[in-house]
């Protein structure tokens, strides 16, 4: 049993590091703290990201337009613009071309806020599409905005034959809200015709997110996949990615990139960054190729993707400044975030990973009132050990950071795994870890013992 003198050390030392802990975490000096909490969490996604695999994959197609495309299309004669932007009713042709293969919903990542004056085909695509909502019951969204914009007349317009969701907000840093300013946001709109309705698909998680614990402010911490789906038309289009669906050696070097990256600091990103996106991407151009000059089997692989599935169209191109970065793949078009955030919605469930709120805040501080606790007790025990064998005392430090790391890696987990809150600050724990290495055996340690020695005489 310890005696007065060292118990008190060891309350001493446990609330000390405690405040020191939270008053750092709660002050986040000079943003130091966000710098580390993001660093953290990209760290960590990079690493598990070989590891990422749903079965929603399959079920969640990417049309992408970019200048490439556009050219094709004109050439073709299918679209009337030459370059961006596309007249209304070039737009009507793509969308119109998903219905028709009874897309279950798509969602126009493209916003449109102000009808163009020199375009006045926007009523003939609204007709086109609206034909094929009541013919094939293909859902069509478009973009919205900001939660608390106003509408113009155009979108007015939108909303009522179509529907409007939210893809713009602020202040959620790398989360994704789910509900904003009253209004669901893209992914979960998707997510509601993917899973909430009467027929779901089978990739939705048995145990659905409904309705009612998506309250405001909701957000999930969006988990990156770098395992790309396999190539539609691997016979015809060469310079796409090679999905490597059960390829070990392919994982192995991620995760060994991964590894290395996150404590070295060289070139090793262009080894490391993943060029294939997680989701299946067809071009604007190839749909329409395929759908018009395709073989039987081809236009029949053509349907098997788009059939049944949600459908992200959206824009990739030189100027627009429309891209999202993942620690996986570096810069991606915006729509990619789209289609990620659904991704995991659709195969997690009520098990979605929730990003940093002002829980997850209170959490990590008490967190770290337990490691410091901990420790304290790490060094109550040597402080007794001590007295009979002196090589306790010459490695205190080295058995308290690796203790330490030993408990951070723990609560991590338990909070990753369990509580399903995204990845705990282990950068900012760890370098809070060597702040409290450096008072073990400290000169101010030393001092603290004989003021104690004094007061319990």
């Amino acid at each position: 049993m310890p005696d007065k003198q060292t118990f008190a050390l060891f309350v001493v030392r446990w609330m000390f590091y405690s405040f020191l802990g939270v008053g750092i975490l709660t002050l986040n000096p000079f943003g130091l703290g966000d710098v580390a909490d993001q660093a953290s969490q990209d760290a960590f996604y990079k690493v598990m990201a070989p590891l990422y695999q749903s079965s929603a994959q399959k079920d969640i197609l990417v049309v992408l337009q970019n200048d490439r495309t556009i050219d094709a299309l004109h050439s073709q004669g299918a679209i009337r613009a030459n370059e961006w932007p596309l007249l209304y009713q070039d737009h009507g042709v793509i969308l119109e071309r998903l219905g028709r293969y009874n897309a279950r919903a798509v969602f126009v990542d493209v916003y449109f806020k102000k009808e163009r004056s020199i375009d006045s085909s926007l009523p003939r695509m609204e007709r086109r599409l609206q034909r094929v909502q009541e013919r094939f019951k293909t859902r069509y969204l478009f973009a919205g905005g900001y939660s608390d914009e106003e509408l113009t007349p155009i979108q007015k317009s939108l909303d009522s034959k179509f529907g409007l969701t939210v893809n713009g907000w602020e202040g959620y840093e790398k989360g994704y809200p789910l509900r904003d300013g009253g209004r669901y946001t893209s992914a979960y709109e998707l997510y509601r015709i993917a899973c909430l309705g009467d027929s779901p698909l089978d990739s939705c998680a048995k145990d659905v997110l409904d309705e009612s614990p998506v309250v405001e402010g909701t957000a999930l911490s969006v988990r990156w996949g770098s395992r790309p789906a396999p190539p539609p038309f691997p016979e015809v289009i060469t310079d796409v990615c090679s999905g490597k669906q059960d390829d070990i050696a392919e994982m192995a070097r991620q995760l060994f990139w991964g590894l290395v990256n996150d404590f070295v600091d060289f070139d090793g990103d262009q080894a490391l960054e993943v060029p294939c996106p997680y989701q299946q991407v067809l071009f604007a151009d190839d749909l329409l190729y395929f759908d018009k000059m395709g073989t039987p089997e081809q236009k029949e692989r053509l349907r098997s993707l788009v059939e049944n599935k949600i459908v992200l169209y959206g824009l990739h191109l030189e100027g627009l400044h429309d891209i999202v970065r993942s620690p996986v793949h570096g810069l991606l078009p915006g729509v990619m975030l789209h289609a990620m955030a659904l991704d995991n919605l659709m195969s997690d469930g009520q098990d979605v990973v929730r990003a940093a709120n002002e829980e997850l805040d209170r959490l990590n501080q008490w967190a770290w009132v337990v490691v410091a606790g901990l420790i304290s007790l790490l060094l109550l025990f040597i402080d007794m050990k001590g007295r009979v064998n002196n090589k306790w005392m010459e490695y205190s430090r080295s058995l308290v950071v690796a203790f330490g790391i030993f408990s951070i890696l723990v609560l991590a987990g338990g909070m990753f795994l369990i509580l399903r809150y995204e990845p705990l600050n282990s950068i900012g724990y760890l370098a809070l870890l060597g702040i409290v290495g450096q008072f073990v055996n400290s000169e101010l340690t030393k001092r603290v013992v004989i003021i104690i020695e004094r007061v319990l005489k």
